[in-house]
């Protein structure tokens, strides 16, 4: 792979097949991001850095779409060596294919039979884009950017394992697909319907995409997202020419196995990111996943916890409050809290995390709460905090904003560098 990057106002190219590499662990990286912001050099989430740094050059770079960190350190020589840490899959995260096959042998120990065969897979490439567009966006994220004051009357609350509950459903059998060149309705019999044209979903007596992209809080997510270039839009499309697919509920669940991950969530640290990187899997396309494209079970998967989200959106608006934050399972708000919300903990229940606090944020990754001089949910992403780092203020936090934002005292907002 190559590419050029600008090093004391020059472009210089780099081919990283060339470059010597040398893979860190998370601790190894941070204290190396730690040493550029100990000279007081800030350090960005999507562009390239430079800082000088004792007799060398350093470059930070993300790479979005692999996952990646890299440090690149260019020596007197002219010699650069690039430093790395696998943000998705290092120090023993489970990613796609090790998530699915553990929870395949799993489904299989107990049913007797694959999850391949249980809900069928997408074998024809030429619809494998169209299959793509379907997927309603995740993670979803809106953040009302407020900064720098303290709110009072905040609430908090998520989803307990949001992806697993969804998938508990009755979920699609593509084994018994049956095409129609124009719209069909989703029926009893066939309640699942893609629309390979328009790119959206119904669930008979259930839901429509359509309707959920119509929706306050998709516009708000949206929007937020097209403003941070964090994520492609959605693809719904309108068009003359539909092609409906209709599927049977397979006759075998998921619900078992979900139940099991969320029970162990305790007992294995790795329960969360088995379901998050299986999930993801079903609808990936990399060459060491296309045996087992499921984005049909993905998709309803998506399409319901949006559905969900989308419900508790309104609840909360409905009782005049503000929405400050949405993270992907989860909400904060500024008002009354709602009934729907509990104390105890379930899968698929909307868990009551912090009620009636105060509350301070800099960024979507930056904010803490606090209550009777306690302080919960204290979030400092993307920037590194000493390991003696104690809040004793709302204020404190102000001290470790995420380097990616500044704080602009005219808007009274956070805004991206």
């Amino acid at each position: 792979m190559k590419e050029y990057l600008r090093i004391n106002g020059n472009r210089v190219y780099i081919d990283w097949n060339k470059t010597p590499k040398v893979q860190l662990t998370k601790k190894e990286y941070d204290d190396k991001l730690d040493q550029l912001r100990e000279i007081g050099k800030e350090v960005s989430g999507y562009k390239t850095v430079l800082a000088d740094f004792m007799s060398y050059k350093i470059t930070w770079r993300h790479d979005r779409k692999y996952k990646d960190d890299y440090i690149y350190v260019k020596d007197e020589n002219n010699n650069l060596i690039r430093y790395w840490w696998r943000v998705n899959g290092n120090e023993g995260k489970p990613g796609g294919c090790f998530a699915y096959n553990l929870l395949n042998k799993q489904f299989k120990e107990k049913n007797d039979l694959t999850l391949r065969t249980a809900f069928g897979c997408i074998d024809d490439k030429t619809q494998w884009d169209n299959w793509k567009k379907m997927q309603l966006p995740a993670p979803m994220y809106f953040n009302n950017r407020l900064a720098q004051i303290n709110f009072e009357h905040v609430y908090k609350a998520d989803i307990s394992s949001a992806y697993p509950y969804q998938a508990t459903k009755p979920l699609p059998d593509a084994h018994t697909a049956v095409h129609y060149d124009h719209y069909v309705k989703p029926t009893e019999e066939y309640p699942f319907a893609f629309y390979m044209n328009s790119h959206h979903i119904e669930i008979y007596n259930e839901l429509k995409t359509n309707r959920i992209m119509m929706s306050d809080m998709y516009y708000k997510i949206s929007q937020w997202k097209q403003e941070n270039n964090t994520s492609t839009k959605h693809n719904f499309d309108s068009c003359e020419q539909e092609h409906t697919i209709l599927m049977k509920a397979s006759e075998h669940s998921l619900k078992d196995l979900m139940q099991r991950l969320y029970d162990n969530r305790n007992d294995d640290p790795l329960a969360k990111q088995i379901s998050v990187s299986f999930f993801g899997m079903l609808q990936s396309i990399k060459e060491d996943c296309q045996r087992n494209f499921m984005p049909h079970v993905s998709a309803v998967i998506y399409a319901r916890h949006w559905d969900y989200m989308s419900k508790i959106y309104n609840e909360i608006i409905s009782k005049g409050n503000s929405v400050m934050q949405i993270q992907t399972d989860s909400f904060v708000w500024i008002g009354k809290p709602i009934d729907s919300a509990k104390q105890e903990k379930c899968l698929g229940g909307l868990h009551s995390e912090y009620e009636n606090c105060r509350f301070r944020q800099n960024s979507l990754g930056n904010y803490v709460f606090e209550k009777d001089g306690k302080f919960f949910g204290f979030k400092h992403q993307g920037k590194a905090v000493p390991e003696q780092f104690e809040l004793s203020k709302l204020e404190d936090i102000d001290n470790v904003i995420d380097t990616e934002y500044h704080y602009n005292k005219q808007t009274y907002k956070t805004e991206r560098r």
